[in-house]
Parts: C-alpha cells; sequence; structure tokens
C-alpha cells in the first residue's frame, strides 16, 4: 500500500470496523475515508470495493460524481477559485479566494497561478468551486 496521508491516524487495517459490508454504506465509507486520510486513493476505491462486493469502477463512479471527495492528496496549502457566474469583478486573492467571474477572466487567473505555482514547487492545491458564497 502507498503513502497514507492520516488525519485521525485510523490504520487502513482497521478503517472498516464498525460497517456491515452492505453496498448502501459506499457514500458513508467514502466519507469516513475522505475524513480519515483526507483523500480517496486508489488502495482506499480497491479496499471498499472489495469489502462492498462492488466493482471498483462503481465505487469511483459515486465518489467522482460528488465534489466533496477529492482523489489526490491535498496540499499543504489550498486556495479556492470560484468560477460561479455573478455580477462581481474578478479580484484575485492569493490568501484565500477569487472572486466569481468565468468570463471575466479567471480562468486566465488561474492558470497563471497554477504555473507559478508549478514553476515553484509550491505545495499549493487548487480547489476549483462554483460558489464561494458572497464574493
Amino acid at each position: 500500500m502507498g503513502e497514507l496521508f492520516l488525519l485521525n491516524k485510523v490504520e487502513p487495517s482497521q478503517a472498516l470496523d464498525g460497517f456491515s459490508g452492505k453496498p448502501d454504506e459506499l457514500i458513508t465509507l467514502l466519507q469516513f475515508f475522505q475524513i480519515n486520510y483526507g483523500f480517496i486513493s486508489e488502495e482506499s476505491v480497491l479496499q471498499i470495493a472489495r469489502f462492498l462486493r462492488v466493482s471498483e469502477a462503481h465505487v469511483f463512479g459515486v465518489a467522482s460524481f460528488y465534489s466533496q471527495f477529492r482523489f489526490e492528496k491535498p496540499g499543504k496549502n489550498r486556495i479556492r477559485v470560484c468560477l460561479g457566474c455573478c455580477a462581481q469583478a474578478p479580484v484575485v486573492d492569493i490568501i484565500g479566494t477569487a472572486s466569481c467571474g468565468r468570463a471575466a477572466g479567471t480562468m486566465n487567473v488561474l492558470q497563471l497561478i497554477q504555473q507559478t505555482l508549478a514553476e515553484n514547487h509550491l505545495k499549493v492545491r487548487i480547489v476549483q468551486v462554483g460558489n464561494i458564497g458572497p464574493c
């Protein structure tokens, strides 16, 4: 098994303790793994699929449908970029969020941020969201 990012320090061998193995527990199991490991790894998908006796494709399909689940280890820092459509002008705040405006140039700003992060090998995850709230 690859490196795990343990948030609540639940060992993988004990991760399924307390679950019955019924397929209707899929979302609950995905949430459990997300909370405890910070993301849904390939190993987690395989472990859940075997436990519930469903295909890995089914587990991945359900997890990829919901935006709450991520498949990459979270970065040390996170920037949320709102890609929702609203009337406000795009204003980027590197510390936290960017205001709305896909059509107003947010995608260009997002690409520049991603390029700068990659060039400087910074441990930051860019999270694209539909709406942050009151931008």
